[in-house]
């Protein structure tokens, strides 16, 4: 196979990638995120995820956050990086994770009424801390090209055995623009927010 073809064809492989959508609704900043994961290689995860969801009748309570998650309608990868540069929210941008996602477990127990689950929820992912359970962020620009991962690609081997699913990693400009700035706000080292311990 020529090199043109074998190119093609990682090209193809990559753009079929398919991305659930994690959204938090957060009751202070009156803003919606998205976070756009990688479905390919986090089925079980993102399974036990939404089994997690489906407990908790989710509203609005005092400044936390709700949350919800669709896998019913994944959208392609070309969909999640557009979305990536929609600037409508104050607060803190969609983002877009193409690594492992862990499960996640928010020690329900029976004595919990629907407001402990809530609060459990916004304990462990306010405020955008999905990102302590999934690697490989990607940061974007403002010309809408992806700037680089915040994790090495090669977490794609942890995803699946097969070599074909590998994400190549973008080849950077000669002369790379910054990244945009974060619109998260707060003090702390990564710039989120968090609710008052």
């Amino acid at each position: 196979m020529s090199s043109n073809s074998s190119e093609n064809a990682s090209n193809s492989t990559h753009n079929s990638y398919r991305y659930a959508i994690f959204m938090e609704t957060n009751g202070e900043e009156f803003e919606s995120w998205y976070n756009f994961i990688r479905y390919e290689g986090n089925e079980d995860a993102l399974q036990h995820l939404n089994k997690q969801i489906e407990k908790v009748d989710f509203h609005i309570l005092d400044d936390m956050s709700t949350f919800d998650l669709d896998l019913e309608h994944l959208v392609s990868e070309d969909t999640a990086c557009h979305m990536c540069m929609v600037d409508l929210n104050a607060f803190m941008f969609h983002r877009k994770f193409n690594g492992k996602l862990q499960k996640i477990d928010f020690g329900f127990s029976r004595k919990d009424d629907n407001e402990d689950r809530i609060e459990k929820f916004h304990e462990k992912l306010g405020f955008g801390d999905i990102d302590k359970y999934v690697d490989g962020e990607e940061e974007f620009k403002d010309d809408n090209e992806s700037v680089s991962s915040r994790s090495s690609r090669s977490s794609d081997s942890d995803l699946s055995d097969d070599d074909s699913l590998r994400s190549p990693s973008p080849s950077p400009p000669s002369s790379p623009s910054p990244p945009r700035p974060s619109k998260k706000k707060g003090n702390n080292k990564d710039g989120k927010k968090k609710k008052d311990q």
